[in-house]
């Protein structure tokens, strides 16, 4: 097999860190990982793609520099591309599509993507599919007058159906007589009005049809913080495994565990003392339930939406449903591997597990790319 360019990633230009911003760290150890590949990687921005234009400016990363390039556009495609506004997010939709129209193959199809972004429809299916969830409403179908009533409980959470990162999440709270609006910091407002309440939970979002509601999950907050759990299940040449998983704690009272916005990540044998409190069993149960669900729900998205490359799965721990999926994640990070490594390493204990599950984690798209292309050629 010759070295030509087979393989094209998709990603938006930053000022910082030339020319991908923090992701060229990624996509360089990605590179480094599998320095015998049959093939060779181009990296462009979706925002220059042109319909009918069959070459795009890009960049390649040789000799330890990333270079300029002008070329067609690989028929196999790794979109990690995000958007920082509307418009943006319009012109990424419009090169996918095109894309795909063009016979373009992404390693995860577009109507998976679709799938794992829309919130509302990702629940659905896990829940047809039989695997433990949350359920989810369309907060423009809720009734006003009785939306505690139709979630049965006391403690709502709303949220952006296509939102990250913990931002635009709020917290619906009702006591017997007042009511309560907390914002992703924990800044809570009161209210013993409904009508007024009501009033300003429609003012806070931007349109009903972009916003989801779920009843409060049962489960035990970790040193008064939230956490969840990212597990990373990749394609190993047909075979989905599990790469790694790790615990992602939240800032005391907050919302959320994203690492991104002030959260820590542990290994998940640290919490065994709390499993063991709170859920009445170990980690290394609670361990295996995870990578089974994972696994499952990973066979039951290819028998419907095709072979796909990754999904980052975000787990909680519940005391009534045991481990349920609450989000799955089309362009995982890997940088909880790093965090984990970091924090075992400042304990005095060896990060290398951790380093080298990283190291596993950015080779599997080159895998895979290669595993693709052997099965085209027969």
């Amino acid at each position: 097999m010759s070295n030509k360019i087979q393989l094209g990633v998709l990603s938006v230009e930053q000022e910082a860190y030339f020319p991908f911003g923090k992701q060229i760290f990624f996509y360089e150890d990605m590179l480094r990982a599998y320095p015998d590949a049959p093939f060779e990687v181009f990296f462009f921005s979706p925002l220059d793609w042109k319909e009918h234009q069959p070459t795009v400016k890009g960049y390649q990363f040789k000799m330890g520099q990333w270079q300029v390039v002008t070329t067609e556009i690989p028929r196999l495609l790794y979109d990690r591309a995000f958007s920082k506004d509307a418009a943006e997010k319009l012109k990424l939709e419009q090169c996918r599509a095109g894309l795909l129209r063009a016979k373009h193959h992404f390693l995860n199809p577009l109507a998976l993507v679709e799938l794992l972004n829309h919130k509302v429809d990702f629940h659905q299916f896990l829940q047809k599919q039989g695997i433990p969830t949350i359920a989810a409403y369309e907060f423009a179908n809720l009734p006003d007058q009785s939306v505690f009533a139709t979630l049965a409980t006391t403690r709502i959470y709303l949220k952006p159906t296509f939102g990250s990162k913990g931002e635009g999440i709020f917290v619906l709270e009702k006591t017997q007589n007042q009511y309560f609006i907390f914002d992703h910091l924990g800044k809570k407002t009161t209210y013993t009005n409904y009508a007024a309440f009501w009033q300003q939970v429609t003012q806070l979002i931007d349109h009903p049809s972009r916003y989801f509601v779920q009843a409060e999950a049962k489960l035990v907050r970790y040193q008064d913080a939230p956490f969840d759990v990212r597990v990373i299940v990749q394609n190993r040449r047909g075979i989905y495994q599990i790469t790694g998983l790790g615990a992602r704690i939240g800032q005391r009272h907050s919302m959320t565990s994203n690492l991104n916005s002030g959260g820590a990540a542990l290994p998940l044998h640290e919490l065994g003392a709390f499993f063991q409190t709170a859920y009445g069993t170990d980690a290394a149960t609670q361990q295996k339930q995870m990578e089974q669900l994972c696994l499952q729900c990973s066979q039951r998205i290819a028998a419907q939406y095709g072979e796909f490359l990754e999904i980052g799965f975000d787990i909680l721990c519940t005391r009534d449903q045991g481990p349920i999926i609450i989000e799955g994640n089309a362009k995982p990070s890997r940088w909880i591997f790093n965090v984990i490594s970091d924090y075992l390493i400042a304990k005095g204990a060896s990060g290398q597990q951790y380093t080298a599950l990283r190291q596993a984690s950015v080779r599997v798209p080159m895998e895979y790319t290669a595993y693709l292309l052997e099965r085209l050629q027969h």
